[in-house]
């Protein structure tokens, strides 16, 4: 079994840095909408769970029928100055509720990715045993999604600069590594320029995937596996 995860605060505490250029309400709109299409979206391909402390989020995954892994409260109890690391002691607990439920897959997905298709969600879970899917962010530093074998064979580290992290951290395992350049993967919201470059890729994006401007060249020119410290 292939398990989706979804890590999602509350919508009014997320994309903070946008708090100064739009009012709270669109704000809040903005991330409900990104997280049900991705959560929709993730759905589309297998079972999908978000994982939340927060009250709020379980209704809302409930009504999309996505299930919901209830973070304990303890999580992250000594680190409230530092979310990241709260982030990931959740999803290391979300992993080992996935592996003792009988998921041999963990895909970790964000929700703030308004271009992701069920293709790029498709790709991302097809790992094979010891085998670890990395996608950047679109500046390359970050982490958008991951997804293992499991169990969990090395830390997560999401935060600032977390794809060398995981690329380092999994090569020491002796995993192999396959790095996913997908726009739907990539593209995520932080930024005014985000917003203002949303509806651009969007009609770029629809205009590379009609049938009639394809040039049927293959995907995975853009995924770079990798084993250890040698190249395949």
């Amino acid at each position: 079994m292939r398990l989706i995860v979804i890590p999602l605060r509350g919508f009014l505490s997320a994309k903070e840095r946008l708090r100064e250029h739009m009012p709270d309400d669109a704000r809040f709109t903005l991330v409900r909408e990104m997280a049900t299409h991705v959560v929709q979206t993730a759905m589309e391909v297998g079972p999908t769970a978000v994982l939340s402390r927060d009250k709020e989020i379980w209704s809302f995954a409930r009504n999309l029928g996505a299930a919901v892994l209830e973070e304990p409260l303890s999580i992250g109890t000594h680190q409230a100055t530092n979310p990241q690391h709260t982030l990931n002691q959740g999803l290391d607990w979300a992993s080992g509720i996935a592996n003792v439920t009988g998921a041999t897959v963990l895909g970790i997905l964000f929700a703030d990715l308004p271009l992701l298709t069920a293709e790029d969600v498709e790709e991302l879970l097809a790992v094979d045993e010891d085998q670890v899917h990395l996608a950047p962010d679109k500046s390359g530093q970050g982490t958008n999604a991951l997804a293992t074998s499991l169990p969990l064979g090395f830390p997560l580290s999401f935060g600032q600069g977390s794809f060398t992290r995981h690329r380092e951290a999994a090569l020491s395992a002796s995993l192999t590594v396959r790095t996913l350049e997908r726009p739907g993967l990539a593209f995520d919201i932080d930024t005014p320029a985000d917003l203002n470059s949303l509806e651009s890729l969007r009609a770029e994006k629809k205009h590379t995937t009609n049938p009639q401007h394809s040039n049927h060249k293959s995907n995975h020119k853009n995924e770079k596996p990798e084993k250890g410290d040698s190249p395949l």
